[in-house]
């Protein structure tokens, strides 16, 4: 985790933006966006399956980072077809960070009736190739910790305090929060951001992880926490 220190600061509060933001960055390190096609030999898609529960089935399966470079954002498209092959819904979901030879374990519940799907597939939409980039120096993070969940139907929840200590506005920060499972797998992302945020001020934000997954493993229980001037 990032080392933190804390002090007492005027907060600024915002709410948790979508899921499915994209990922784009700008800083000193090299970053790549990168079409679908182009990573087919990077990023590794396998045990691809439907998963049914009590109410719902989902698409589930893995992605690995079996190149030599870290992916900034991955998306990632499941489709349900019916029994005929027809196409039900597609389902797009995003991560933020996956890293040489790190898994992500994707599980994309399908929203519809069940019973009305026979299969499924997962397919890489869209990825930035690079590291996600540090915001300005002016930008200190001053503490972030995971929360765990507040009853049975929330998730943890990584809270934090950032601090503007520059003498003018910051016109926009991000936060992203990786969370992973017991076996260290990725399991998905949560961001919100904030704009405007005036010099001296200190922004605190809040990214719940939502798992719909039924396996006790996935519930979450570490993290990485990232921030950004620019969308993810």
């Amino acid at each position: 985790m990032t080392a933190t220190e804390t002090t007492t600061e005027s907060t600024t509060e915002t709410t948790t933006e979508p899921t499915t933001t994209q990922e784009t960055e700008t800083s000193t390190a090299t970053e790549t966006s990168t079409t679908p096609g182009d990573t087919a030999s990077l990023l590794e898609i396998s045990g691809t399956e439907l998963e049914e529960g009590e109410y719902d089935v989902a698409v589930v399966g893995e992605i690995e980072n079996t190149g030599n470079q870290r992916f900034s954002y991955v998306e990632t498209t499941a489709t349900f077809r019916n029994d005929a092959g027809d196409v039900l819904d597609t389902t797009m979901t995003n991560l933020a960070g996956l890293g040489v030879g790190q898994v992500w374990q994707v599980y994309v519940p399908y929203l519809g009736e069940k019973s009305e799907v026979a299969d499924g597939e997962l397919s890489i939409s869209d990825t930035t190739v690079g590291e996600i980039p540090e915001p300005p120096d002016s930008v200190e993070l001053l503490e972030d910790s995971l929360e765990p969940p507040a009853d049975d139907f929330s998730g943890p929840t990584v809270t934090g305090r950032a601090e503007n200590t520059s003498d003018s506005s910051i016109g926009y920060l991000e936060a992203a929060a990786t969370f992973s499972a017991e076996n260290g797998n990725v399991l998905g992302s949560g961001f919100t951001n904030i704009t405007d945020l005036p010099a001296g001020e200190t922004w605190r934000f809040e990214i719940e992880f939502t798992s719909y997954s039924t396996d006790a493993g996935d519930d979450g229980s570490d993290y990485e926490l990232y921030l950004t001037d620019s969308a993810l």
